[in-house]
């Protein structure tokens, strides 16, 4: 294979990874949802299942090269080290249903789209130690990383972060969304609360190409009357929290608080970081919404993983009480330089290169869908055509208070920007 047509065939993977981690439908349990655990790891496991999933569609369609298929496989797998991540995430996912669900549906993306890949490019199956050594496809420290997260789902002694020095969500590893969503109304009233402390940092990193990639940390603590605090990681309204599953089974997630001057003290009541202390200024508050209130305001959320894939959202939402929800994923790639361009489709979008010289773009589509909403405070309800509903939440962010509606909100569990229309 000429070296400008393997450019392109790796651009294409670096697609490809935008397709098997391609957009959610709107109306989810996660929808707008705060679940970094899983976040962290479909950003790990996507170019994993596709490395296997190449080799075993190039076995299918040549299978008299099944041999150099395996040892392009195997020095993959050793030179990212990746036997002991999935070990790790093997044990994990056999304790926690939720996260199996996910790794299925990921599998099943990576399979079908790699047969295509290879049908498309039958040619490339004699390159594949060159396409696994594709940066979309080398993991190096990022495996290990997952790895330990998954074995060790704790936080860090101090409740801090150590990359950013700031205050980090323990993993929710133990209980899913699933089981920490009881019954509605009977979580965090709002006359129970307090206020609610949101604070929200995000960092960027690069690759050797020059592709960036976003880190969003993004923490919510509920602070109660009664003295008590609780780091709330779902995306579901606070009302409907099982809250004595999680004070039993997250200890430690719970907090005393006290107000101090124009900062909030925190400190650790139980688990393995209690009497560690959190300090929160004034300004992470945020404000609950008027009972009715309607928001006439388009708002999207951005997510920027590895390789330049990036996955977004758009909320437009509209005095009358609808919000139209669009998913979609795009890959702004730089790869080595070269290549007379390509033209490619995989399930979930389709892409296209023009003449590359060292730049892939692409884009995957989700879906868009109409919902109305009503909102109650800290909780948004929104209900599609069929009826179904859930509850999120939604809060105003201390520097947006006014004007209304508010260049930036609080949905979910996150922050979402405005949209320049």
């Amino acid at each position: 294979m000429r070296s400008g047509n393997l450019r392109i065939r790796q651009a294409v993977i670096v697609l490809l990874m935008a397709t098997c981690a391609g957009g959610r439908p709107a109306l989810a349990e996660d929808a707008g949802g705060n679940d970094q655990a899983f976040s962290d790891i479909e950003k790990i496991e996507t170019p994993l299942l596709l490395g296997p999933s190449i080799a075993a569609a190039c076995d299918k369609a040549q299978p008299a090269d099944h041999a150099a298929h395996a040892a392009a496989l195997a020095e993959w797998l050793n030179r990212n080290k990746i036997d002991h991540y999935l070990a790790t995430l093997k044990a994990a996912a056999g304790s926690n249903s939720e996260l199996a669900d996910r790794i299925k549906t990921l599998t099943t993306r990576a399979t079908a789209s790699a047969r295509q890949f290879v049908d498309q490019h039958p040619e490339a199956c004699g390159s594949l130690t060159a396409i696994l050594a594709t940066p979309a496809l080398t993991l190096d420290d990022q495996v290990e990383a997952a790895a330990q997260r998954l074995a060790d789902p704790a936080p860090s002694q101090d409740g801090v972060s150590q990359a950013s020095g700031e205050p980090s969500a323990p993993a929710a590893t133990h209980v899913t969304s699933a089981q920490a969503l009881g019954s509605p109304g009977k979580g965090f009233a709002t006359k129970d609360i307090a206020t609610v402390l949101y604070k929200f940092t995000s960092s960027f990193r690069m690759d050797g190409f020059g592709n960036g990639s976003m880190k969003r940390d993004e923490n919510t603590y509920i602070l109660l009357n009664d003295g008590t605090a609780y780091l709330y990681p779902w995306s579901f309204a606070f009302q409907n929290v099982n809250v004595s599953l999680v004070r039993e089974r997250m200890p430690n997630n719970w907090f005393t608080w006290a107000h101090n001057g124009s900062s909030y003290v925190l400190t650790h009541s139980d688990g393995p970081s209690k009497g560690k202390t959190i300090e929160l200024d004034d300004d992470t508050r945020l404000s609950p919404l008027p009972p009715g209130a309607t928001i006439d305001h388009h708002y999207f959320f951005l997510d920027v993983a590895p390789a330049g894939v990036q996955h977004d959202r758009e909320y437009a939402f509209h005095r009358d009480g609808t919000v139209d929800i669009e998913t979609s994923g795009l890959v702004a790639a730089k790869t080595a330089p070269g290549g007379t361009g390509v033209v490619a489709s995989a399930p979930g979008g389709t892409f296209t290169g023009g003449d590359l010289n060292g730049f892939v773009g692409a884009v995957t589509q989700g879906g868009s869908d109409r919902f109305t909403y009503t909102i109650d405070g800290y909780s948004i309800t929104l209900t599609d055509a069929k009826g179904n509903s859930i509850q999120t939440s939604i809060g105003l962010l201390a520097d947006e208070q006014t004007p209304f509606p508010p260049k930036d909100i609080y949905f979910g569990g996150q922050t979402l920007w405005t949209h320049d229309d």
